[in-house]
């Protein structure tokens, strides 16, 4: 009986991200704020597919933005960003607490598979095209995997 997917056999995290700080910036004489997402691949899901598994991505919270009206055009029920504020932005208690909110919304968003898939979080996350292509092979339904049901019929 072929009653799982290869996929089946692989649980989350499929790519594992961690916000561990922010940094502080200027622009144009406008100060802004980018948080370091650490974007590292699971050694189990892919091997020996890509040498480079672990790399930093800087991202502003606009950036998180526009993942998520992105992703919302596909998906439904994602969870929510951390709220916009407009006062003490730069305050470092603020700035924490949107980091630990903005690194449990993304390792929460990034559990589902079609989400890990699509084209939305690899252009974010910068993927290298062999680990967006190995995901989408992993996660194919047609990707079966013999298995016996432990009841008997």
């Amino acid at each position: 009986m072929y009653a799982n997917s290869a996929a089946d056999a692989i649980s989350p995290p499929y790519i594992i991200t961690t916000i561990a700080t922010y940094d502080f910036n200027e622009s144009q004489g406008r100060r802004y704020v980018t948080y370091e997402v650490e974007v590292q691949l699971p050694e189990l899901i892919f091997g020996d597919v890509v040498d480079r598994k672990r790399w930093v991505e800087r991202k502003r919270y606009n950036d998180f933005v526009a993942l998520l009206q992105s992703l919302a055009k596909q998906f439904h029920d994602l969870p929510p960003l951390p709220p916009k504020q407009f006062f003490n932005t730069f305050s470092e208690a603020f700035l924490e607490t949107r980091r630990e909110a903005l690194d449990v919304w993304l390792r929460r968003v990034l559990t589902d598979r079609s989400v890990v898939v699509s084209s939305d979080v690899k252009n974010f996350m910068k993927l290298p095209f062999m680990v967006s292509n190995h995901l989408k092979k992993i996660f194919r339904p047609e990707a079966v995997l013999p298995t016996f049901s432990s009841q008997q019929e």
